[in-house]
Parts: C-alpha cells; sequence; structure tokens
C-alpha cells in the first residue's frame, strides 16, 4: 500500500513538473513574442513614413538618385562595385540614425542623455538588380537644408542588411532574456567610430553595435551589450591606438 502511494505520489510531482515546465515555456514564448512586438513599435514610430521632412528628402533623393548612380558607374572601384550587375538600380526606405558625437569617451555609462532629438540623419540603403544592398547614402540638414553629405558602405552590405532591418533588430532583442520591458529603442552612430542600436529597459541601457572592424572593438556585430561595455571596449581602442578624439 505505502509502494502504492509513493509511486501515485511520483506520477503526480511528474505531471507537476510537466505542467510548470510546459507554462514557463509558454510564458518565455509570449514575452518573446511581446518583446519584438514592441521593439517592432518603438523603431517603426521613426519610419520615414512619419518624418515630416519626408517631402523634402524624398524630392532630394528624386533629383539626385541619378547623378549618384552616375558617379558610381564612373568610380566603381573607389565605391568597391565590382561589376555592373552590382550597380545600384533603385533605393530603400531611409531610416533615422542619431548622432551621439562622443558619447563613449571617459567611459560614459549613460548614451540616454547623449541623444538629441533634432540631432540626425537619414541613411538610405541603395539596391542592386539581385535586391542585394550594395552602396548606402546619407541626407542631413546643412544650413537649414536635407541634402546627400556622404555617399559609400560605413561597414559590409551584410551587416547593412541587420543595421536597416527592424525585424531583424526586433528579433535580436527578443532573444535577450533579460530584455523585459523596452521603453526607448533607437539607431545611434558617432560617425566616426561607432554605430548601433541604443536600447533602455527599465534603468539599464544596452547597444547592440555595428561596425566594419568588429575586430578592433572586440564587440560583435548585432550582439546585446552594456552600456559600459561597449564604452570600455571604444576607449580600450583608442588608448591602444593614440587615436586622437575631437568633437565632431
Amino acid at each position: 500500500m505505502r509502494k502504492k502511494a509513493i509511486v501515485i505520489l511520483i506520477v503526480v510531482l511528474s505531471v507537476f513538473v510537466l505542467a510548470y515546465t510546459v507554462n514557463a515555456n509558454v510564458d518565455d514564448t509570449v514575452n518573446s513574442h511581446n518583446t519584438i512586438d514592441r521593439a517592432f513599435l518603438l523603431l517603426n514610430q521613426q519610419s520615414f513614413d512619419q518624418a515630416r521632412e519626408k517631402a523634402e528628402i524624398q524630392d532630394v533623393l528624386d533629383k539626385k538618385f541619378p547623378e549618384i548612380k552616375e558617379l558610381l558607374k564612373q568610380n566603381h572601384r573607389d565605391f568597391n562595385i565590382d561589376n555592373e550587375s552590382n550597380m545600384p538600380v533603385k533605393y530603400g526606405e531611409p531610416y533615422k540614425v542619431y548622432k551621439i558625437k562622443n558619447a563613449f569617451i571617459n567611459d560614459n555609462e549613460s548614451i540616454e542623455k547623449c541623444i538629441d532629438s533634432s540631432s540626425y540623419f537619414w541613411e538610405v540603403p541603395l539596391f542592386d538588380g539581385n535586391e542585394e544592398i550594395t552602396n548606402a547614402l546619407i541626407i542631413d540638414k546643412v544650413k537649414g537644408k536635407w541634402k546627400v553629405v556622404d555617399i559609400g558602405l560605413r561597414f559590409s552590405p551584410k551587416v547593412y542588411s541587420s543595421f536597416c532591418n527592424n525585424e531583424i533588430i526586433s528579433k535580436n532583442i527578443a532573444s535577450v532574456h533579460e530584455i523585459k520591458e523596452i521603453s526607448q529603442m533607437v539607431r545611434v552612430s558617432d560617425l566616426v567610430y561607432y554605430n548601433g542600436i541604443f536600447v533602455k529597459s527599465g534603468k539599464n541601457e544596452y547597444m547592440l553595435p555595428y561596425t566594419s572592424r568588429p575586430d578592433l572593438l572586440k564587440l560583435e556585430n548585432g550582439k546585446l551589450y552594456s552600456v559600459k561595455q561597449v564604452a570600455t571596449k571604444v576607449n580600450d581602442m583608442i588608448k591602444q591606438f593614440e587615436i586622437k578624439v575631437y568633437d565632431h
């Protein structure tokens, strides 16, 4: 009788553990979907469609794109375009990138206070006939007018395809279990050493770095780091290579 009772108890406990595990997995899945939705919403709030300057920038693109194509064609080697099939045939949707200047200098541990809502540029991916990113351009405000200020890849096409894709970024964030609630999420750039996605969760600040030289910064592109970790790596690189820092 006692053995039977023990067997019954073991079965009951096994069912309880199984139910708890299933519920935990369901909760993780739900939380993951909620995080993806929240991240996607925050990025979409900065979309080109909602920009006040959309008409002006669209006009710049329509007028300048034919000239840019010709420029790239004549100087294709300078822009790392191997052959004619890699020539851009269209531009993609612009995405907003906030300027953070020397945010990581002197071991700064807060990026939020470095973000000025009025200081940003629009980056525009350029696609070839195979729908692959082959180049990019930057449109910034100069003396009150939006203009093309730079043409060229700041990092590889593969990294660009992730940096400009809201869905990929949202899924990367959702895969990190410590990120539960997101209050802020924006693309940022110091225009020299660093580009990334800034994420604010509770009182904590995180970055997903995107750089052409992850080997120098010793940071993995698209991986989540605390702002303190990123600041330490950036300052280590500056000290190692004796880089002079200017307020650009």
